[in-house]
């Protein structure tokens, strides 16, 4: 009897480590605390990041410090929710989430992006389904600055052009940032992805396939969720693409970290249940580690403060991605040729604008 309970024991805690092994990382502690977190940041972190950086010359200022003289933007915008309106609600007096990410990363990085200009594409439509990108502006032509990317995203948005599609993938976007990257000499550049919700099972082998190619480049994917999502394929999609040459890919949710900034009080704000001041981390145990409580009055999703805090929880990583390319020489590869991956679809131009074109003259004028 004992022979058999030994071994029904030993069974089931082999089953246990196979079944972990390939569960994603963090599943187990998620498991034992029940603790769930929806933006990507543990709350500890979060307040530390905004209790550091309250402005954009504060982001600037810790980027500089960890080590980036510089990088060159792309942006990639997803227009699959077009249908729901989700790109209008800044019309209806809510803050549009789209909008405010890329404010927040563009005016971030505007200190430190070399030229100033920024390669803005759309993707989730009708036209582009998995296969395609689209240019902001026509001739593929840049926007020179935070303001002219925001006044160009406004008017796609508004022009009732796009309609969503299903299949949608990051791949093509990814491929078209690594094109860029390689043409450029292999500087450094940051591609933003904001999206509303995951992607299909098979768009997901070809994102990680791409992914995995642009490990081999000075290529820094952070990826942003707004909406209701979901978005549980994309907290793991980075521990679920484990042959890359290097960790490249950061998530966040963007309602998880304004929740957090709405609902925790700043250090100074937090009293004890006596009235008296507790330490940092006496401040986090009262709140259970969970964004409890009320709304704080005065807070803005469209302030500098909120919106520098934003953009450091998503650029969190950036620094040490940037420290591994180096560390790989992945600098020092000029000129080199993108390889590997689908071919036939990475070498596919991107398709113009839906609306013909819009702002195009004012890509490089600078003018808002």
């Amino acid at each position: 009897m004992e022979f058999e309970h030994f071994f029904i024991i030993s069974c089931l805690l082999w089953a246990f480590v196979l079944l972990m092994s390939a569960a994603p990382r963090g599943t187990l502690g998620r498991w034992l605390t029940g603790r769930k977190n929806r933006s990507g940041l543990s709350i500890s972190r979060f307040v530390e990041i905004r209790e550091k950086h309250k402005s954009f010359a504060e982001v600037e200022e810790s980027l500089r410090k960890s080590g980036i003289e510089g990088c060159e933007l792309i942006v990639g915008v997803d227009f699959f929710a077009a249908g729901r309106n989700v790109h209008a609600r800044s019309v209806s007096g809510e803050p549009n989430p789209h909008k405010t990410v890329l404010r927040a990363i563009a005016q971030s990085l505007a200190p430190l992006n070399v030229g100033g200009d920024i390669s803005p594409y759309g993707f989730g439509d009708s036209t582009t389904r998995d296969l395609d990108v689209f240019s902001f502006n026509a001739d593929e032509a840049p926007c020179r600055g935070p303001e002219v990317l925001l006044a160009r995203y406004e008017e796609l948005a508004a022009s009732g052009q796009m309609e969503p599609s299903s299949p949608r993938s990051f791949a093509p976007l990814i491929r078209r940032a690594v094109d860029m990257v390689a043409s450029t000499g292999n500087r450094f550049h940051v591609l933003l992805i904001v999206t509303a919700g995951e992607i299909g099972t098979t768009e997901e082998l070809e994102t990680a396939a791409a992914l995995l190619e642009a490990s081999k480049y000075p290529l820094s994917v952070i990826c942003v969720g707004v909406g209701d999502g979901p978005f549980g394929q994309l907290r793991t999609m980075g521990d679920r693409t484990p042959r890359r040459a290097m960790d490249n890919f950061e998530f966040i949710e963007f309602r998880g970290i304004r929740q957090m900034a709405e609902r925790i009080p700043t250090f100074g704000s937090l009293p004890s249940a006596g009235g008296a001041s507790l330490g940092a981390g006496q401040r986090l145990a009262s709140h259970g580690g969970e964004p409890k409580g009320g709304l704080q009055r005065g807070f803005s999703a469209t302030g500098e403060a909120f919106l520098a805090a934003l953009a450091m929880c998503a650029l969190n990583e950036v620094p040490r991605h940037m420290q591994g390319m180096a560390k790989s020489g992945l600098f020092s590869r000029a000129g080199a040729t993108a390889s590997g991956g689908s071919a036939a679809r990475r070498r596919r131009p991107p398709l113009p604008p839906p609306d013909g074109g819009g702002l195009a003259g004012l890509a490089n004028s600078g003018l808002a």
